[in-house]
């Protein structure tokens, strides 16, 4: 009995615990009215079916319904009203469409206006499964606890959310919050909360060989973390998600993603916070699909450990605010992007507050058309832009680095077989213009071009540096700029730094200011310069403008201005310069001790102007100068020594000039068919020595007749001036008859200009011992276009061309040993009046030995003379037999192979020192310094220079 008893007791108890109850609405629609249920009202303990048919059941407004579990099935509709309350402790078994355990399974219609929870004890697999239509209206309330697996799978159909969905706020759910296979609606007004989550917090899913493709619409709040760990992931997004204009969502407190878009198209045009409150782990959002941030959204991250924003496939559009770092950190790394990112118009990125890079594209192409700042609030860590990809800063954008500690921007190539970042800017990119950006502004050692605009400051170490790569400017570039005002000034210690390829072409313009030892140091590799390149034009640019140890070409568009260097506007240390284009130094302020200094090779070739107007030494040559084009050297007054040397040597060649107002070291120079000119229109030049004039153009200017250097153009020896090649004369004034310029003088002078061009009828050249004159007078009589002198056999042959005589009686040959004493060998009749050409000869029987002078003296019938240039020559003689030299104790030594018959020592100023015919004389009381040694013997006479040390 007992036994039969007890059995009794143990079937109803199960029946009981697993009692189930099913929905017919025989009677009406009331939850509560027994007449409506198979086994009665359900109570916690009842597992509830509520099949399709009849009248649907509604909890009313004020009632507390209970069940273990709710299974709407297909075509079947609940409702829930305003202020009532359905509480699920429990969950049922269910092996269709797939095994499982849930709190609630809708395969119909749930319509909730008041409050359903679900899994107050257990809730199974899922504590709601959806498979059908669920709406939480307005008023309704769904809590979701206790699940093992997720809260709230949407397995099908569509939920819709119009006011709260809490899940996890009391106890763990699982592995995940929310589970969308389906549509899923959170529409404005309404909030999802998700907490105690293991796993992920919301899943929006995708399994195309399900043929499961998700979409996820959000215009209200979604509040993933906020109160309890949601688990690794806050959102992990394979399909479509909406985040809509109003809609808003918070993620914190997960241990490794906040936001995971891993496939699919996240689209945001409302608010997203990753990291507000707690850090959502290691990143903030990882992109492996589409991120499209729409106009007028945001997006704000902080706190991640790693990089807050992880572009690692797929692509990423921003159109408006990402905001990284600034209120709290952000992380390692702002963006580090591997794929496509377009920053679009409107988009306005801002980081902050990162440990290592604001900023690293690693991969594929970042496009910039709007706004980027870095760095902008606080510090950015070791660099705020970090390129190995390809980067395009477009025509419109801007980007602005600040505080980083290693260098603002950073391009390098990755690593084989990647491809060589390149870096292109078309926008405005400024580095340093608030604050530090640490040792160098901008380094490339890949590939960087800018057609923008360039403006970089405040790194103490390089501002431009190019280590490797190739940099191509075609725009504006302007380094060392910015004024502080706030704080101590900060300059670094070179403007650029060149170790590779650069080419400056285009309309581009660089500017250098504010460095403490050079503008430009060119290391290695090649600079070219076909654009404007201007260096300390408004503050110092240190030590040098311009420190080259490498190939160096400014072309012919090439336009260098330096200004403001302590020591030297160019100092060409090793390898080859080579201007085709202007350069012009010091015509702002002082460039220090030299305009250029020279210690390798420096080629001013065909075309090429060097311009240098304010320094102490125009040109310090310590190597090898070749001047093919115009050196213009000394704005007067402004430089000291136009050239020196120290071992070095400046080669003005054919088609060269040299212009310059100042005093030349004459050993610095030498002429190779190349142009002197005095002046700055008109100026004076001074040799400091004795200078051979033979192998030169002299360019004379004459403005008038008052002063040497403002009226006319004139040449000033200390010495020896040895005449010879051309004397090209430009005269821009009227002369009256008498007018006499001096424009050579000299301690001595020797021979004459081979040819003289540029003087009309009734100017002469007059040469005197110590000075060479043009002096005008009536015009001459005779047209005389050709005077040489040649050697033929054992004479002398001169000849000479006349294309026009007036009473010309006829012409006295004169020679002379010396070039200053002059003797009649012969008269060569003339043909009075004539315009037809002319040739006359004379032959020189007994010429002299040695060097010899000749000239003619032109006769007319009047006794008037007028003498011709003069024709050396050398013949035979005893040149190369006479030696003389000087010992340490100034004891002047003569050897020669005839027999002395006299020396004449002259110092430089023509004064006679010494006379004797002995072939050792005594100079110990001559100063030290060059003497003139005029020796004669039985087989000529010779003059030599001797330096007496």
């Amino acid at each position: 009995m007992k036994s039969t008893i007890l059995n009794l007791l143990l079937i109803l108890h199960a029946a009981n615990a697993f009692a189930q109850t099913q929905w017919n609405g025989s009677t009406d629609s009331d939850w509560t009215n027994p007449a409506n249920w198979s086994a009665g009202v359900p109570d916690a303990n009842d597992d509830v079916r509520i099949p399709a048919g009849g009248i649907s059941p509604i909890i009313g407004s004020g009632v507390n319904a209970a069940a273990r579990s709710v299974q709407v099935e297909s075509d079947a509709w609940l409702t829930i009203s305003s202020e009532a309350v359905l509480t699920i402790s429990a969950n049922a078994a269910y092996t269709t469409p797939f095994a499982f355990t849930a709190g609630v399974n809708n395969d119909g219609k749930i319509d909730n206006n008041g409050t359903l929870v679900a899994g107050t004890t257990n809730a199974g697999d899922f504590g709601i499964i959806n498979q059908k239509t669920f709406n939480n209206n307005a008023t309704g309330i769904v809590r979701i606890d206790g699940s093992a697996n997720t809260a709230l799978y949407n397995a099908a159909g569509t939920w819709t959310n119009a006011n709260k969905l809490i899940i996890g706020q009391n106890a763990s759910v699982g592995l995940h919050g929310i589970w969308n296979d389906a549509i899923f609606n959170n529409n404005a007004g309404a909030e999802i909360a998700i907490g105690n989550s293991t796993l992920r917090a919301l899943v929006n899913n995708a399994d195309e060989s399900k043929s499961i493709h998700a979409t996820f619409n959000n215009a209200a709040a979604i509040n993933i973390g906020a109160a309890a760990d949601a688990g690794t992931v806050g959102i992990r997004n394979l399909a479509t998600f909406y985040n809509n204009a109003g809609g808003s969502v918070k993620i914190d407190r997960t241990t490794d993603i906040g936001l995971y878009n891993a496939a699919g198209i996240f689209t945001n045009a409302g608010a997203i916070v990753v990291g507000g409150k707690t850090s959502p782990g290691t990143h903030g959002v990882v992109n492996e699909g589409v991120f499209e941030q729409e106009g007028g959204a945001s997006l704000w991250i902080d706190r991640a450990t790693g990089s807050s924003l992880y572009h690692a496939a797929g692509t990423f559009n921003n159109a408006s605010q990402l905001w990284i770092g600034i209120s709290f950190s952000g992380g390692a790394t702002g963006i580090e992007s591997r794929a496509a990112f377009t920053n679009n118009p409107g988009g306005q990125i801002e980081i902050a507050r990162t440990t290592d890079v604001g900023l690293y594209h690693i991969a594929g192409t970042f496009t910039n058309n709007s706004n980027i700042l870095l760095g902008n609030s606080n510090d950015i860590g070791q660099y705020g832009l970090r390129n190995t990809g390809e980067f395009k800063n477009n025509a419109g954008a801007n980007i602005y680095i600040d505080k980083s500690s290693v260098a603002g921007l950073l391009q390098t190539n990755a690593d084989a077989p990647a491809p060589g970042a390149n870096f292109t800017n078309a926008g405005n990119l400024k580095i340093g213009s608030l604050s530090g950006v640490g040792v160098d502004g901008l380094e490339n050692q890949g590939s960087f071009t800018n057609t923008g605009k360039i403006t970089i400051d405040r790194a103490t170490g390089i501002l431009l540096k190019t280590p490797s790569g190739i940099f191509t400017n075609e725009a504006e570039i302007t380094i060392g700029g910015a004024v502080t005002l706030v704080g101590p000034e900060i300059l670094a210690t070179y403007g650029m730094v060149n170790r590779s390829t650069f080419t400056n072409h285009g309309a581009g313009h660089i500017r250098i200011d504010r460095s403490k030892d050079t503008g430009l140091y060119h290391s290695a590799g090649t600079f070219i310069n076909d654009a404007k390149l201007t260096i300390g034009a408004n503050t110092s640019p240190g030590i040098n403008g311009i420190f080259n140890e490498a190939a160096f070409n400014n072309e012919d568009n090439g336009d260098i201005r330096i200004d403001g260097s302590t020591i030297a506007a160019i100092r060409n240390f090793q390898n080859t310069f080579t201007n085709a284009g202007n350069i012009t130094t010091g015509a702002i302020s002082y460039t220090g001790d030299f305009g250029i200094r020279n210690q390798a090779t420096f080629l001013n070739n065909t075309g090429g102007t060097v311009n240098l107007e304010w320094s102490h030494d125009g040109i310090r040559s310590e190597g090898v100068f070749e001047n093919g084009g115009t050196v213009k050297i000394g704005g007067p007054g402004k430089i000291t020594l136009l050239l020196t040397r120290q071992g070095g040597s400046f080669n003005n060649n054919t088609g060269g000039v040299f212009r310059g107002t100042g005093t030349i070291n004459p050993s610095s120079l030498t002429s190779n068919g190349g142009t002197l000119s005095p002046g700055y229109s008109p100026g004076k030049l001074t040799f400091s020595n004795s200078h051979n004039f033979t192998n030169s153009i002299m360019a004379i200017e004459v403005n008038g007749v008052s002063a040497a250097g403002t009226d006319y153009d004139q040449v000033a020896v200390t010495g020896v001036a040895t005449l010879g090649g051309t004397l090209a004369v430009t005269i821009n004034y009227t002369p009256v008859i008498g007018d006499e310029i001096t424009i050579v003088g000299a301690t001595s002078v020797l021979g004459t200009f081979s040819s003289v061009t540029g003087l009309g009828p009734g100017w002469k050249v007059l040469y005197e011992s110590n000075v060479v004159k043009l002096h005008f007078d009536d015009p001459m009589p005779v047209t005389l276009v050709s005077f040489n002198a040649r050697i033929e056999n054992t004479i002398v042959k001169l000849e000479w061309r006349t294309t026009s005589e007036t009473d010309n009686a006829g012409f006295y040959v004169e020679r002379s040993a010396d070039a200053f004493h002059w003797s009649d060998i012969g008269f060569v009749d003339g043909n009075a009046t004539t315009s037809v050409v002319k040739d006359y000869t004379f032959r020189d029987e007994k010429p002299l030995a040695g060097r010899s002078y000749y000239r003619l003296r032109q006769t007319d019938f009047d006794g008037t003379n007028e003498r011709s240039r003069v024709a050396a020559i050398r013949f035979g003689g005893p040149e190369h037999s006479v030696t003389v030299w000087a010992d340490a104790s100034h004891q002047l030594h003569i050897r020669s192979s005839e027999a002395v018959e006299r020396v004449t020592v002259y110092d430089l100023s023509g004064r006679i020192m010494k006379t004797s015919k002995a072939s050792i004389l005594n100079l110990s009381e001559a100063a030290s310094g060059i003497v003139l040694v005029r020796v004669s013997t039985s087989g000529g006479t010779v003059v030599k220079k001797v330096m007496l040390y």
